[in-house]
């Protein structure tokens, strides 16, 4: 398929920018077509199953990337990428955005999430800040701009909004990680499955290194009882498969965890931010501790956020065990990360308990999250 030329432009992108296509500009990877009219230079692409294209230059740590993007209303995701480290498609960590060009109008239908190198960890953004619904008709041209600051991201997707940004954003989000200069990046997704012919087509890109004018996004909101501190095990490999998982902790993580780790105000650990998953591993784990020093015995609740899979144990006990990871059927299940997911009565005897939470992931965003909100007589140690 022809799209409408563009500027071509050779040297790196300077403040405002037409970007041109093709090797000369891009790294690309996989089902990646570049498309023109006979004779005349690439004038845009389309990404297929699994196709990546990296912008070689130039890296950009604040600005805005606007273009044109077309779906095809089959099941597929559609990438918009930026802050990505190193120059390898599919496997740098930064910032991204993503269409679900299935879900026109679905509260999802636009999704940010952070990246690592790990992968990426949607099921921990979802709601305001995380996903919005917005309007992606098939087999047409859909403008759409991000301008990013500091830990600010907007995304406006439409003619309309693209035309008139003095009106609120279709999704304003506080960025996960802290503002860094990185690649800008493309990607297509179509799941085995799917009758859809392509992923995502782009024509007119322009971008700009200008710092936009932005109203901050809210920080992430303090959760009174939040788990702010955790010790935090190495990473292990695990079986693909749950049943002992679930039963005991692996034994390259029964010598316990050191490296303590922060929290967000939320009480959500990103555990991709502080561990990679062992190389070739389809399932990995690691644990977090925390010591409750009791003055009195007594049951004190504790509600679980986690992705995918968790095992709780109290002094060595197993008190419950739990997989919530992403199933796209039988059973259809999302695994979407939050306090709501679990609710425990942990029965502390006085003085030191040791709380073991075992949380394994494959996919989809790896996760830990507690509160126990009756502080009384009760002091949380890492």
């Amino acid at each position: 398929m022809a799209l409408a030329s563009s500027l071509v432009v050779a040297s790196p992108a300077t403040a405002d920018e037409v970007v041109g296509w093709g090797e000369e500009r891009w790294i690309a990877e996989g089902d990646v077509e570049w498309t023109r009219e006979a004779g005349q230079p690439p004038s845009g692409v389309e990404l297929g199953a699994n196709g990546t294209v990296v912008l070689r230059e130039p890296k950009l740590e604040h600005g805005t990337i606007e273009l044109e993007m077309m779906l095809s209303g089959q099941r597929a995701f559609a990438y918009v990428q930026f802050r990505c480290e190193g120059g390898t498609p599919g496997r740098a960590g930064g910032e991204e955005i993503y269409f679900r060009s299935h879900k026109t109008q679905a509260p999802d239908a636009l999704q940010y999430t952070s990246a690592y190198p790990g992968g990426s960890n949607w099921q921990l953004y979802h709601g305001e800040g995380g996903t919005a619904a917005v309007d992606l008709p098939s087999d047409t041209w859909i403008p759409v701009r991000l301008r990013f600051r500091d830990r600010t991201l907007e995304v406006e997707v439409g003619r309309d909004d693209v035309a008139d940004p003095a009106g609120p954003p279709a999704l304003r989000a506080h960025l996960e990680r802290p503002p860094a200069a990185g690649a800008v990046a493309l990607r297509g997704f179509v799941p085995r499955g799917s009758g859809a012919a392509y992923a995502m087509r782009v024509r007119n890109l322009r971008i700009s290194s200008e710092p936009p004018e932005l109203e901050p996004a809210a920080p992430v909101a303090e959760v009174s009882g939040a788990v702010r501190r955790w010790r935090l095990s190495p990473a292990v490999a695990v079986a693909a498969e749950a049943p002992e998982l679930l039963e005991a902790i692996p034994a390259g993580l029964a010598g316990g965890a050191d490296e303590v780790v922060e929290a967000r105000p939320d009480g959500l650990v990103v555990v991709l931010a502080h561990r990679d998953p062992p190389p070739d591993a389809r399932r990995w784990a690691a644990v977090g501790e925390v010591d409750l020093v009791a003055q009195r015995a007594g049951r004190r609740r504790l509600d679980l956020g986690y992705s995918d899979a968790v095992s709780v144990f109290l002094d060595g006990e197993l008190l419950f065990a739990a997989d919530d990871s992403y199933s796209y059927d039988a059973p259809r299940r999302q695994g979407l990360v939050g306090l709501h997911q679990a609710t425990l009565y942990l029965p502390l005897k006085p003085g030191r308990n040791r709380l073991r939470v075992l949380v394994a992931d494959r996919f989809g965003g790896w996760a830990l999250q507690a509160r126990i909100e009756d502080r009384e007589g009760l002091d949380v140690e890492p």
